[in-house]
């Protein structure tokens, strides 16, 4: 999947470049039709592929906590390993578990970082629109994450509600 991912990506950069330099030379403004990549990839392809005989990967489960940690499956405990270990955690990380210096210049400085976007949303905005009399409301159904401003009665600044993904065509 990466190295195919890769061949796309320098496709699609070559393409842009082309675009560009083409409307670059004729002087040309008008908007291009910009290449697009469609991902299609198994859900839950990078986690364990099988809990227990029962696929994961590609299925419903994916979407789920395919293990169960506890005192009667301790062979769970040596999956999830694998699979988090599978992300090579050590990688990105010095021993004092800081970026490593190689990462940390990709990120970028000054104005260009996201937080000085002058076309974001400002401090003076962000306070004026969330008060401690009005907080904000985070609600994750699913992958989605719904944002709603609105005011409510406890004096909290947030709320957090995580939902199950639901089994179609079966009752409570």
């Amino acid at each position: 999947m990466h190295k195919k991912m890769a061949r796309v990506l320098d496709k699609i950069v070559e393409e842009i470049q082309q675009i560009q330099a083409i409307a670059r030379h004729n002087k040309d403004a008008t908007r291009p039709r910009w290449p697009m990549i469609v991902l299609k990839s198994p859900k839950g392809w990078t986690g364990p592929k099988c809990v227990d005989g029962v696929p994961i990967e590609d299925t419903f489960r994916a979407h789920q906590v395919p293990l169960l940690i506890d005192a009667r499956h301790p062979e769970h405990l040596a999956q999830l390993e694998s699979w988090m270990r599978s992300y090579r955690p050590e990688e990105p990380f010095d021993e004092k578990g800081r970026l490593v210096a190689e990462l940390a210049e990709l990120a970028p400085q000054g104005d260009r970082r996201m937080g000085a976007n002058p076309h974001g949303l400002s401090t003076e905005a962000f306070d004026a629109l969330f008060t401690r009399d009005k907080p904000i409301i985070f609600t994750f159904l699913a992958t989605r994450l719904l944002f709603i401003n609105s005011p409510i009665d406890e004096p909290t600044t947030a709320i957090c509600m995580f939902v199950d993904t639901k089994r179609m065509g079966r009752s409570p």
